[in-house]
């Protein structure tokens, strides 16, 4: 904690006595190099209908009926030394867990900026796979990317992005990656060379290497922006054989993304198809032995996420409300039979300017396995700076 408060403090000082470019922003130049100070806490309450006892399927625990909990408290620094240099570095203060009080790694990284088309970004940062990833938290429409349910295993309650973290191919990441765009901003690229495992890891688990593309395609259709996105993954998946030597199995995935609309439209539709191969399970529905030869199950899901937003003018308070509707459906393994589950998530959120805003989600979970339907309440506030 003291080192905490030491680091904390000359910036908290720095961000007084800084001018303010815009609002929820701070800036700081010297000698040529700009530091960009910013970062956000979210504070979320949330109920479960697995706290009711006795716990049945799918739910694994009896779990709170509320909770209380810091979700994100983030400090993000960006720093340009020029014009080719520039890098931000981004730790994370709310605790991974309830027992380890610690401090996460988010983004770090290096960006060498040769031209428009060409940027080189080195360190640990998002990969290009899932559009829904790829959005900042501080702008996605739900609270949560997936169907959250305290209580039901995250290998249980599957949606799109729950698909795209456990197979390892969204969230950050070591890596280096190739990004640019061309035709002023209308065709944007993404290539890159990853570890391959998940984002807490900071070393690589397989010799093989991860490697993701992506291509996004921008235009307008009438007054509203439309984006068209694809993007392909190749990833390893290490085992020891019975001789113990170490060896690896590499799997696909592919995703399709479209946005119409944006946040300053009112009405934003984003929508998005997940197929590839899972990692975890088997044809045969059981965890995988790639050891013993088994073959990937092959998973598929899909997802769309709309907001329409109504400005409230007059107001002291609120700027804008906006109505929010989830629906997700994921298959696991396609070789078997009512393993499948849909999700559902009516909101609203409440704007008091420009990101400062507090959220109301209501998630459902519906299992397709004759399991009972599961759901949680979940509300959270955003400070965004």
């Amino acid at each position: 904690m003291k080192r905490l408060l030491a680091v904390l403090a000359p910036l908290a000082v720095a961000v007084l006595l800084a001018p303010e470019p815009g609002l929820g922003q701070f800036e700081i130049s010297s000698k040529g190099a700009t530091l960009r100070i910013g970062g956000r806490v979210q504070f979320q309450a949330r109920r479960s209908s697995c706290s009711a006892f006795p716990v049945q399927l799918p739910c694994m625990e009896e779990v709170p009926a509320t909770a209380w909990f810091i979700r994100r408290a983030r400090l993000e620094l960006t720093v340009t030394i020029s014009d080719f240099i520039e890098g931000r570095f981004a730790p994370e203060f709310a605790p991974s867990t309830d027992i380890l009080d610690e401090t996460n790694l988010t983004d770090a990284y290096g960006r060498l900026n040769f031209s428009e088309a060409v940027h080189l970004q080195i360190g640990h940062f998002k990969r290009p796979f899932d559009g829904f990833q790829m959005m900042s938290s501080t702008q996605i429409l739900t609270i949560e990317r997936d169907i959250d349910i305290p209580g039901v295993p995250s290998t249980a309650a599957l949606s799109l992005d729950e698909f795209t973290e456990q197979f390892n191919l969204s969230n950050r990441n070591n890596g280096i990656m190739l990004t640019g765009a061309v035709a002023d901003g209308g065709f944007e690229y993404w290539a890159g060379v990853f570890n391959g495992n998940s984002a807490t890891s900071n070393n690589s688990d397989a010799d093989a290497k991860q490697l993701i593309g992506r291509v996004q395609y921008s235009t307008k259709v009438g007054a509203l922006p439309l984006a068209v996105a694809a993007a392909g993954a190749l990833s390893a998946e290490p085992f020891v054989r019975p001789s113990g030597e170490r060896a690896d199995e590499t799997y696909s995935n592919f995703e399709l993304w479209v946005q119409l609309g944006d946040f300053d439209s009112g009405l934003i539709i984003q929508s998005e198809l997940f197929v590839g191969q899972n990692p975890l399970e088997s044809k045969a529905g059981m965890p995988i032995d790639l050891a013993d030869g088994d073959e990937f199950a092959n998973a598929w899901a899909t997802q769309a996420i709309g907001g329409y937003s109504f400005p409230i003018h007059g107001s002291r308070f609120i700027q804008a409300i906006e109505a929010v509707l989830r629906v997700t459906y994921a298959d696991p393994n396609t070789d078997q039979d009512r393993n499948e589950m849909w999700g559902l998530t009516p909101g609203v959120q409440l704007f008091f300017a420009e990101r400062q805003r507090i959220a109301f989600n209501w998630d459902f979970a519906i299992f397709n396995n004759d399991l009972r339907t599961v759901n949680s309440f979940k509300t959270q506030y955003q400070f965004y700076f």
